[in-house]
């Protein structure tokens, strides 16, 4: 009896292996992010506390995804404080679950040390929504919906169905797009898990499959309408943006495919590990279809290797819509985490028949290669763990990547504002800088948290934003460089989108503050340059 082996095992022992392992993995990242941005994490802080406030989203704020993450994020600034540390906390447990949905999923036909393996590479090699802490809970719906389905194709048990369309469900009130794709491809995939295990389709299940595929997306568009449907129609669609008058980035599939491969192939060549893995990779699909080609090998074993790779592939399509749409590298992020799993169900399969000396080898290269990247992570986190990458703010309490230079212009803006407006008095932040709201816990005097050219801003609405600006005694107007940016979509404002605003602030309004850089091209978390100005009393 080898105890170790024993333990390597059992799938619960290693179940917990890998929640405390992930954990330990993930830790650092309660304090630090890698970057931080006045536009895109400002808009999603101050509306996770506008929603703990009892705001809506839409109704209340602009807001571009689902409307269920600010309820989640809310609570965590409810129950663990007002600072962006509750937020990573919250975001830390949705990447722990997403972890173990993986290893779950993967443990439904492999060894627990397989997929742990797996699990760990998702959280070490995941590439993060950098720009949104929104996405963390669709990639863990996401997963819990493979996981379901992979359990489906074990057991064959119609609870999982009825778990995923919950899943499902779910998702699509995080992000609609992404959750509708998944229930497509959900339904397939179980259609072919059915037709693969000449699994009787009942009367009853084809109602059940009619009745998700209509009455469902019916549901879930129905709860959307009922938040959107006295709202202008122009401000749904920006806050839908789906139309491609509203999106700054468009290429052709082919484009994007031919682009990916090339990001691919760089990566590659990049060090020994990625040569290392490639190779692995190439070997096993090669391997994997001699066993498929092989009439001797058991049937149940090549059915399941047939389902579950055909059904990755098909998660990985779908997931990937929005790349081969826009071409913009991070929207591969929703598919990456079935590509990882693909990967190590082509290994786990292709080496089943392996020597145990062999495994052993080839498990301590992969963990090695897990070390050396968290050994690398670890110590980018530590070089920037320092006073000079520390948001102070009683509101923030993180280190990041930004530059020195933000850190002073982000502070000193918002010490100016907390010093000069009255209890009661908020401002006006443009062209996209929510953070100001966040950190100084001011309301935004509009709902309209966005002004760039992409947005679509028409006159009417100018209007009624100045209307606002009256009516509130709006008293000062913060805007920061990237009015000007000559970033493609963005815009300068006045001149290609907002006229009327820009107008009404330079014939009421006058300068009284400037900070930071207005020497340098804006950049989304750099190059930033602030400047205040306050209404002319006539």
């Amino acid at each position: 009896m080898d105890p170790f082996a024993d333990f390597f095992q059992n799938r619960t022992a290693v179940f917990f292996l890998t929640l405390l392992t992930a954990g330990v993995i993930l830790y650092p990242t309660i304090n630090y992010q890698p970057w931080l941005a006045s536009g895109d994490h400002g808009r999603d802080l101050y509306c996770f506390k506008a929603t703990l406030d009892g705001a809506v989203p839409y109704r209340d704020y602009w807001w571009v995804y689902g409307p269920i993450m600010p309820y989640y994020y809310a609570v965590f600034l409810k129950f663990f404080g007002i600072t962006i540390q509750s937020v990573l906390l919250g975001k830390y447990l949705l990447t722990m679950l997403a972890a173990a949905f993986i290893y779950l999923a993967v443990a439904s036909f492999l060894s627990p040390l397989v997929s742990l393996i797996a699990a760990l590479w998702f959280v070490s090699f995941q590439p993060d929504f950098h720009y949104t802490y929104n996405h963390a809970g669709g990639l863990t719906a996401l997963l819990g919906i493979l996981y379901c389905v992979f359990a489906y194709i074990k057991t064959l048990n119609i609870y999982y169905f009825f778990l995923s369309i919950f899943l499902v469900f779910i998702l699509s009130l995080i992000k609609i797009n992404i959750g509708l794709f998944a229930l497509a491809a959900l339904l397939i995939a179980f259609a072919l898990i059915d037709f693969t295990n000449k699994n009787p389709l009942s009367k009853e299940k084809k109602y059940l499959y009619l009745l998700s595929s209509t009455l469902l997306p019916i549901f879930i568009l129905g709860i959307y309408y009922l938040l959107i449907h006295d709202l202008p129609l122009y401000y749904a669609k920006q806050c839908f943006p789906y139309l491609s008058t509203y999106d700054p980035y468009y290429t052709t599939p082919l484009k994007a495919v031919e682009f990916l491969w090339g990001m691919m192939k760089m990566a590659m060549s990049e060090s020994w590990a990625s040569f290392f893995f490639a190779f692995l990779l190439f070997f096993s699909v090669i391997r994997i279809g001699y066993f498929l080609a092989d009439a001797a090998l058991d049937k149940k074993l090549k059915k399941t290797m047939f389902l579950t790779i055909i059904i990755l592939c098909l998660f990985y399509l779908f997931s990937a819509h929005e790349y081969l749409r826009s071409g913009v590298i991070y929207r591969t992020y929703w598919a990456t985490p079935f590509s990882t799993m693909l990967i190590f169900i082509l290994i786990g399969f292709a080496t089943h028949r392996f020597p145990k000396a062999i495994k052993v080898l080839l498990y301590l290269t992969l963990l090695l290669i897990l070390i050396l990247r968290l050994a690398i992570g670890w110590q980018t986190q530590s070089t920037y763990k320092n006073p000079q990458h520390y948001l102070a703010h009683p509101r923030g309490r993180i280190y990041t990547t930004n530059p020195p230079q933000w850190f002073a212009a982000v502070q000193a803006t918002t010490q100016y504002l907390q010093n000069n407006l009255k209890k009661d008095e908020t401002f006006l932040a443009l062209p996209y800088d929510p953070l100001y709201y966040y950190l100084t816990d001011k309301k935004s005097p509009s709902r309209q948290l966005i002004f760039f050219e992409y947005i679509n801003i028409s006159s009417e609405q100018e209007k009624e934003i100045i209307k606002e600006l009256e009516t509130k005694k709006i008293n000062t107007v913060l805007i920061t460089n990237r009015a000007y940016a000559k970033e493609a979509g963005l815009g300068t404002f006045g001149k290609t989108y907002c006229p009327l605003l820009e107008k009404y602030i330079k014939n009421n309004f006058e300068p009284l503050a400037a900070f930071g850089d207005w020497a340098n091209e804006p950049g989304w978390g750099w190059h930033h340059g602030t400047k205040i100005m306050k209404r002319i009393m006539r």
